[in-house]
This record gives C-alpha cells, structure tokens and sequence, in this order.
C-alpha cells in the first residue's frame, strides 16, 4: 500500500515485499537511486527462472542496516535448496558489528551447478565479514568491490567442494577462503588486509589460476597466501601465476610466500609465467 514502506509496516524498504510479488509472477526487482534501510535479513526468494535483483549503480543504490540492525542485510530464504541462476548486481551494501560470522551478503546454498553472477556490487564491512559464496558452483563474480575492514575480517568465504568458479576484476580487501577443484582469478586485487586462504579440496587435487592479479601488500599479514591442510584431502594444490604482480616490499625478513599453518604437509606446485614477486629482500 502506499505510504507503507517504512517502518511498522516493513523492514526492508519495501525490498521484501517486491522479491515475494516478483516470485509469484516470474519477474525480477529493479531498485531506484537511493538508500533502503532493513532492520532485518533480506529473505531472497527461489524464482523459476532465476532471481533477478538489481540497482541503478553501486554508488546511487545502497541497502544498508538500519540504525541498531548488526545482521545479515541478504540471505537464501531456504539455503538448503538450490537457488540457480540467480543475478545480483550495481547496488551497494553496507553494515557493521562485532559478530566476525556474520556475512552482510550470505549466499550459502546446498552445493550444486548454481550458474549465479554478481556484478557490480560494493561491500562495505565493518566488524562483520562480507559475501559468503559456499555451495556455488559455476558462479562468477565480476567487479565485485569487498571493502577493507579490520584486520581478521574476513571478506569472502566461497567453498565448493567440486567443479570450478570465476573471479573477474573484483577487489577482495581483505582477501578470503576459498576451496574448489579449480578456480580461476582474472585481473583480481588482494589486499591490502589480505588473509588468503586456498584450501586443498576434499578427495581432490585443488588447481588455483591467477590471472593479471595484483597482490597490494601493506604489512597486516606477514605472508601473502595461506595454505592449510584439509581432512580427506590429498592435500595437494596447483597453483599458476600468469601476468600477477605481487608486491611483498613491505614484509619483514624471512616471511614466505606460501605458508601452511597446521602441522599437516601440504604440497603446492607453483608456476610463474610473466609475473613479478617485489620484495625488499631475497628471504621472501
């Protein structure tokens, strides 16, 4: 009803309200310029051809949490299913708290061949982490800006213990987990409050490719890739480097580049084609 797009009446700007018409008609969501308050999670609907959710640009449309709000701003309203073929794109999200395991995006989902894309998106965190992609499979993000926040917040956690995933020209802040057979990183920007994390995959080798990226190192960890050990792993990870920079000037002595931080061997096989490690000393 008009006039009722405001508190008592709902609590997500009216977002909530739009998704679960949509549903019921097969359509999608375009939001305008402007500032959309929620003072609740976002329920993001199964459509039959695909959620479809979309701003004006990340930096006219901006769903944020409402004064007092320090939750998730957007969720699978059943993440145990398989939501496919969803899209999210040119809006911006903003929040903050002091709960680390809270996600303002939380897109974990029963694992299948999910095919989403989210572009265009602008995360802002602040205490709370940012996109959690775990269970999408054949995914891509692409332009997908994951702010800076305090140090040990995380900024993306994307596990899919089978098939393969994309990154396209996104900015991770303070970097992420990430855990697949194969991903792929086109032009991405790690740091500079980096904590990458690749996992070596369950029952699998784990191929990571970087391609054109740029590791922004700024001296908050001492090491520019973790690699833990997983159980029921080979615990075997190829990693390539192909046209990467990856700035260390600033680490202190003796720090790797690499570095296992269980008591469990990990093996990585790196390749360096075209690619430069800067540091400010041979150690590293």
């Amino acid at each position: 009803e008009p006039g009722q797009y405001g508190p008592p009446y709902t609590q997500t700007s009216g977002i909530q309200e739009a998704l679960n018409y949509a549903a019921n008609i097969n359509a999608g969501v375009i939001l305008g310029p402007g500032t959309f308050y929620v003072s609740t999670a976002i329920l993001l609907p199964a459509i039959g051809s695909g959620l479809y959710l979309r701003g004006t640009s990340m930096h006219l449309t901006t769903i944020t949490q409402a004064p007092g709000y320090t939750g998730t701003i957007m969720q699978w309203a059943n993440p145990n299913t398989t939501n496919v073929m969803y899209y999210l794109g040119h809006f911006r999200v903003e929040g903050s708290g002091s709960n680390a395991g809270t996600y303002l995006i939380d897109l974990r989902q029963a694992e299948n061949s999910i095919q989403g894309l989210l572009e265009h998106i602008r995360i802002v965190h602040n205490g709370v982490a940012g996109l959690r992609l775990d269970g999408n499979e054949d995914t891509v993000t692409l332009k997908v800006d994951v702010d800076t926040s305090e140090p040990g917040i995380i900024g993306v956690s994307w596990s899919i213990q089978y098939g393969a995933a994309v990154d396209i020209d996104s900015f991770f802040g303070t970097g992420g987990y990430f855990l697949a057979q194969q991903f792929t990183f086109i032009g991405t920007t790690f740091g500079p409050r980096q904590l990458l994390n690749l996992y070596p995959t369950p029952s699998h080798n784990a191929t990571y490719n970087f391609i054109g990226s740029y590791w922004n190192y700024n001296g908050t960890y001492n090491t520019a890739i973790y690699v833990p050990s997983a159980a029921n792993s080979t615990n075997t990870i190829y990693a390539n480097f192909i046209g990467c920079m990856i700035n260390l000037s600033g680490a202190p002595l003796g720090n790797p580049f690499f570095y296992n931080p269980t008591t469990t061997n990990v093996t990585v096989y790196a390749k360096f084609i075209n690619s430069v490690i800067q540091s400010n000393t041979s150690a590293n």
